[in-house]
């Protein structure tokens, strides 16, 4: 079977319409113009029914605006047409847990960080440590933690979960260690010198304080623990 110059032509100029409309539907929902990029995406699948970037957009589409069934089914689709698309299915498990599906997202989350090739993969590691958390999954939850600091350790979250995580089995040593991990991948990621720690992490730093006896640092965690709750409402200035 022979496809003359001009039939190859106009397939490769159809392919190229697909991934152009594809891209610009993902620019457009990037800038919060769900319209533009509703129109595109739609421009893309009446080409090509398959088209697994769009299929996506239209899920985040859908989600956005609080269509749980119609969302679902177009994830549902774009995996289909692309089972290997990594970033469709990191944001299909971000769905599922908005939704409370931990079981699913975690299974989504778990082929998500197996591909190496995945640009994001220390941050779908620390999802996976979230909601292995929400399943009370704490042995998977620190490994996922851990998974997520070797690949980048300027993720802070991880650092403090494995911080409160260590605290709660009594495993002081590795908690310290975790804290001191904390406390410099805040300064990696630049959050030192913006961020106020969060209360969490304010009474970790008072507990491993406590635990060492140092008086002082209790004092210095437990003040800036309650100038925060001030600050929030929660307990009322004297």
């Amino acid at each position: 079977m022979s496809v003359s110059t001009d039939e190859f032509a106009a397939q490769h100029s159809e392919q190229q319409a697909i991934i152009n409309y594809s891209r610009l539907a993902l620019a457009y929902l990037e800038a919060g113009e769900l319209l533009s990029a509703r129109r595109h995406a739609k421009s893309a699948l009446a080409l090509d029914k398959h088209a697994s970037t769009s299929l996506g957009v239209m899920a985040l589409i859908a989600q956005q605006e609080g269509d749980v069934r119609l969302a679902n089914s177009y994830f549902e689709q774009a995996l289909r047409s692309a089972p290997h698309d990594s970033q469709v299915r990191n944001n299909f498990s971000v769905f599922l847990f908005e939704n409370q599906r931990y079981d699913e997202a975690y299974e989504e989350l778990f082929q998500v960080a197996s591909d190496t090739d995945y640009a994001n993969r220390a941050r779908a590691y620390e999802n996976l440590g979230m909601v292995a958390l929400r399943l009370n999954r704490d042995v998977d939850a620190a490994k996922a933690f851990e998974r997520a600091l070797r690949l980048d350790d300027s993720l802070e979250f991880s650092a403090l979960e494995l911080v409160l995580l260590s605290i709660e089995r009594g495993a002081w040593s590795k908690a310290k260690e975790y804290f001191w991990h904390y406390l410099n991948a805040r300064s990696l990621s630049g959050t030192a010198d913006t961020m106020e720690h969060s209360t969490r992490a304010l009474e970790a730093g008072r507990v491993l304080a406590l635990r060492s006896g140092d008086e002082r640092s209790v004092r210095v965690w437990q003040r800036a623990r309650d100038e925060q709750a001030i600050e929030e409402g929660l307990i009322i200035k004297p």
